[in-house]
C-alpha cells in the first residue's frame, strides 16, 4: 500500500471519459501557501503542511499511513459536496497548527454541507474518526460510495 499523503480536490483529474485520477502536484505546493497549506516546524525540519486535510495522527507525528488518506479522502468528499469550498472547521478557514491539533483533539469535524445527504455525511464522519484502524478500508469506502 502508498500513503498518498495529499489527497484533496486539487490533486484530482478528470479524464475525457470522466474517470477520476489522483494525481500529486507537490512541485505546486507555494501556489496554495496561503490558504491551503501552513508552514510548520517539525524537528527542526520547515516544511508546508495541508492541515485542514491531515488526520490528527499525522499533524502531531508527521507519519502517514494509508488510514491517514482514508481521512483526508472524508475531506475530499466534503470539497465534492460543497463545490470546491476550502474546508472549514469551527468556523474558520485559516488555522494555525496549535489550533488545528486543539479542534481535532476537541473532537471537532466539518460540519454537513447544505444539500449533502445524510449517508454521504456520515460516511465523511467515518473517514474522519480518532481511531485510525476504526476507519473505513479503500475497499469499504469503495462499496459504500457506490450503494449511494
Amino acid at each position: 500500500r502508498i500513503a498518498h499523503r495529499d489527497v484533496a480536490a486539487r490533486n484530482v483529474l478528470i479524464t475525457a471519459d470522466d474517470v477520476a485520477k489522483l494525481a500529486d502536484f507537490g512541485l505546486a505546493r507555494d501556489v496554495y501557501a496561503t490558504t491551503q497549506y501552513v508552514r510548520a516546524n517539525r524537528s527542526g525540519v520547515d516544511e508546508l503542511l495541508p492541515l485542514k486535510w491531515m488526520a490528527l495522527e499525522s499533524i502531531e507525528t508527521g507519519e502517514y499511513t494509508c488510514e491517514s488518506d482514508v481521512w483526508s479522502f472524508g475531506v475530499l468528499l466534503w470539497e465534492i459536496a460543497t463545490l470546491g469550498k476550502d474546508p472549514c472547521y469551527d468556523g474558520r478557514t485559516q488555522l494555525s497548527f496549535l489550533q488545528m491539533v486543539g479542534i481535532l483533539r476537541q473532537g471537532i469535524r466539518m460540519k454537513r454541507p447544505p444539500g449533502c445527504p445524510e449517508d454521504l455525511y456520515r460516511l465523511m464522519r467515518a473517514c474522519w474518526r480518532d481511531v485510525p484502524a476504526t476507519r473505513p478500508t479503500p475497499e469499504g469506502l469503495e462499496k459504500r460510495l457506490m450503494q449511494l
